[in-house]
C-alpha cells in the first residue's frame, strides 16, 4: 500500500471516530427514547473496527 493511500484511510478513520462520538453523545442525551444499551453496543463495535483497521495501517 503506498503511503498516500494509507493516510487517506487514516483521515478517514478519523472523521468515522468523530462521526461515532457524535453519535454517542445523541444517544446519551436522549436515551430515555433510545434503547441505549444496544446503540452504545453497536457504536463500540464499529469503533472497535475503526481501530482494528488504524492498527493494521500503522
Amino acid at each position: 500500500m503506498k503511503h498516500v493511500e494509507a493516510i487517506s484511510l487514516c483521515a478517514d478513520l478519523q472523521k468515522r471516530v468523530i462521526q461515532l462520538r457524535l453519535r454517542q453523545s445523541i444517544t446519551r442525551k436522549y436515551r430515555k427514547v433510545m434503547n441505549p444499551a444496544r446503540n452504545m453496543e453497536e457504536l463500540f463495535k464499529e469503533l472497535n473496527d475503526i481501530l482494528v483497521q488504524s492498527e493494521e495501517l500503522i
